[in-house]
């Protein structure tokens, strides 16, 4: 551990452009070839970019390495404290080394947080392998399952047939409709999945992510998709992909270019009563709020149905 302190204090002293007024969100990439023994000094990545040698720090599935020399996508690097095989596919982080943590004990954030005076998010400690993120004002400290799954539905849409959950109902280009989302685990996410009514085909739709305090965190193409398959999800993916730290709750929110098109929302007799629903009105269709004063009381047919996917 105390060579681990040495090596992130010294590469912490490297200039690294971070800007004063937000939180930088600190780069992925992945494994393009599995790290099979526990004292190999080389990985593989697929995509280098942003990567330079002797001022870039990696974690990788609870390990973290320093970067000696970069080779296109091969990275010679220097193994810090306990090593460990990985699978191909597997999320890498990299940043200067004061991006990461190494407190110890308890080494996780705690109490009341801000976004924007923080220098980098999330909050990485290779110390516990623990990822924390300043959520809706709080930290809120992560869990990673062995296994998450692909889909989580949220609102859960129960056991009926899909043309019977919630009501469908025609959403009015100036509204932006939101609902309460829950997720158990952390999670990489490419996008969000709504539940279309009755009516589709007529234009275009986008998503967007907040947090519980309503600041933006990832949303879709402000072009919006075409609207497809009545009466079932659509996905629509974000920008770029959004590592989501969970237990924590987030709100979906959805634009329409018109107001043909309509989504299930959410009604009362679904058994989703007391979730936290809004309609935001004098919306712009592809304008989308850096923050919203987050929903806080749940009113039946204004929040959709949707998954993290």
């Amino acid at each position: 551990m105390k060579k681990l302190n040495v090596v992130l204090t010294l590469l912490a002293a490297l200039v690294f452009a971070v800007p004063s007024n937000a939180a930088t969100i600190i780069s992925r990439t992945t494994l393009s070839a599995a790290v099979t023994s526990t004292s190999t000094t080389t990985v593989v990545v697929a995509s280098a970019t942003g990567i330079t040698a002797t001022s870039t720090a990696l974690f990788i599935d609870g390990e973290f390495m320093t970067v000696n020399a970069v080779n296109s996508t091969t990275l010679s690097v220097t193994r810090q404290g306990r090593s460990s095989t990985h699978k191909s596919g597997v999320t890498v982080w990299f940043g200067p080394a004061n991006a990461f943590k190494t407190v110890t004990p308890p080494g996780h954030p705690a109490g009341s947080c801000t976004r924007a005076t923080e220098l980098y998010l999330p909050w990485i400690n290779v110390a516990s392998a623990v990822i924390s993120d300043c959520l809706g004002g709080v930290w809120v400290n992560g869990v990673t399952a062995p296994l998450t799954r692909t889909i989580i539905d949220s609102p859960v849409s129960g056991g009926a047939v899909l043309t019977g959950v919630g009501t469908s109902t025609t959403t009015t280009n100036t509204s932006m409709y939101c609902s309460e989302m829950y997720l158990p685990t952390n999670k990489l996410l490419t996008g969000l999945r709504a539940l279309n009514g009755t009516a589709v085909g007529n234009g275009t739709r986008l998503v967007a992510l907040y947090d519980a305090s309503g600041i933006l965190l990832a949303n879709s193409a402000t072009a919006g998709a075409t609207t497809a398959n009545a009466s079932n999800y659509q996905a629509y993916a974000f920008t770029a992909n959004y590592y989501a730290v969970g237990p924590a709750t987030y709100f979906g929110c959805s634009q329409a270019s018109n107001s043909s098109d309509s989504l299930n929302l959410v009604v009362t007799a679904d058994g989703n009563a007391g979730l936290l629903t809004q309609i935001y009105t004098g919306q712009t269709f592809g304008t989308i709020p850096a923050t919203v004063t987050a929903p806080s009381a749940y009113t039946t047919a204004q929040g959709p149905y949707f998954a993290f996917y």
